[in-house]
């Protein structure tokens, strides 16, 4: 069975190196006051840049972002970046998909700007969400991509239990109990700050205001989960 796994992957890799990759737009990196800013989509590229300009510049532990998201295995390999070097995280505009999954979870400190949105949409569990970032992870190969999703998972749920935070953060908003998205037409799910913390997010702030209304910004557009805590601990 391993024998077949690897030529599958060896014939995959061959073919997709035949066709032209779907490109992302690059993401602008720069440093500015004693931080690492990134505006644009997560890469393979975007995180070489960012660890390199980190690794060079061992004092500056703020990452300044705003994202939709982009390259789920790459947001995976910053974001242990983030962790491991205790990172605290300003999202200037929003953070959202694989920003949110994997930047916002892992950071030491998390601020918000006045008007700065961090949502999520789902994650490795939400094949749908798997879907649409497909093409990074095989580009060009959509349909391949469904052979190799428990990889992406199980490397998914190592990140998770690394960083010590709920992996079920990406999908809550979909659940059947506490969920909201389906409940109307939107762009995707945030959380209180308690509820964070009962996920292991902690340290989470918007700028100018006090704690709990750190999230009371949010256009309609967004839809808050209510985690019930008697029913996590059943």
């Amino acid at each position: 069975m391993m024998r077949v796994f690897t030529l599958l992957i060896s014939a995959t890799v061959l073919a997709a190196c035949s066709n032209a990759p779907q490109e992302l737009p690059q993401a602008t990196i720069t440093v500015t006051e004693n931080a690492i800013e990134m505006v644009g989509e997560t890469s393979a590229s975007s995180v070489e840049q960012l660890l390199e300009i980190s690794n060079a510049n061992p004092q500056i532990k703020t990452f300044r972002v705003t994202s939709n998201g982009g390259d789920p295995m790459s947001a995976m390999q910053w974001g242990y970046h983030l962790y491991r070097n205790q990172f605290t995280i300003e999202v200037m505009d929003y953070c959202l998909n694989s920003c949110a999954n994997y930047y916002f979870t892992a950071a030491h400190k998390r601020v918000l700007n006045n008007d700065a949105v961090v949502a999520w949409s789902g994650g490795a569990q939400n094949e749908s969400w798997v879907q649409n970032w497909s093409f990074y992870i095989f580009p060009g190969f959509r349909n391949v991509v469904q052979h190799y999703l428990d990889a992406f998972l199980r490397r998914e749920t190592r990140f998770f239990n690394r960083i010590n935070v709920d992996q079920d953060i990406t999908e809550f908003g979909f659940d059947e109990s506490v969920g909201c998205m389906n409940e109307g037409d939107f762009d995707g799910f945030y959380y209180s700050v308690a509820d964070l913390l009962i996920l292991g997010v902690s340290k989470t702030s918007r700028k100018n205001v006090s704690w709990d209304n750190t999230f009371n910004h949010y256009p309609s557009n967004y839809c808050q989960v209510e985690l019930d805590p008697v029913q996590m601990l059943r």
